[in-house]
C-alpha cells in the first residue's frame, strides 16, 4: 500500500495533533523518522512520476491492526526523555563538584 506523502501531510496538518504544538514541521518530521526507524513505513521517492511515496511495511500493517504504534512512540518518547533527564543530570554534578572545590578551597584558604 502506497501514499503521497503530500497527502499525509495535508492530512496531519489538518488534525488537532499538532495544532498544539509550536513546531508542527519538526513534530511530523521526527514522527516519520520515528516510523522509518522501526521498520512501519518505508520512504521512496519515484522519479518518473515526480513523486515522493510512503509504503506501509508489512511490520506497520501488523502495528496498526495491534494497536502497538503508540505503544512503540511512547517508548521511543520516554527513552529521550530518560536521556535528557540523564543529560541534566550530568550537568547538575559537574556543577557541584565545581562548587564543592570552590567551597574547600575557600574553607582552606580562611584557616
Amino acid at each position: 500500500m502506497n501514499l503521497n506523502i503530500g497527502y499525509i501531510d495535508k492530512s496531519i496538518y489538518k488534525s488537532n495533533l499538532i495544532k498544539e504544538s509550536e513546531q508542527p514541521v519538526e513534530c511530523v518530521n521526527r514522527w516519520f523518522q520515528e516510523m522509518i526507524f522501526i521498520g512501519l513505513i518505508e520512504y521512496v521517492t519515484d522519479e518518473v512520476r515526480d513523486l515522493e511515496l510512503v509504503y506501509i511495511t508489512d511490520k506497520g500493517i501488523e502495528a496498526y491492526k495491534a494497536q502497538t504504534y503508540h505503544i512503540i512512540a511512547a517508548n521511543l518518547l520516554e527513552a529521550e526523555a530518560s536521556r535528557k533527564l540523564a543529560r541534566w543530570a550530568f550537568y547538575i554534578a559537574i556543577l557541584s563538584v565545581i562548587l564543592a572545590i570552590i567551597a574547600i578551597g575557600i574553607t582552606l584558604y580562611n584557616s
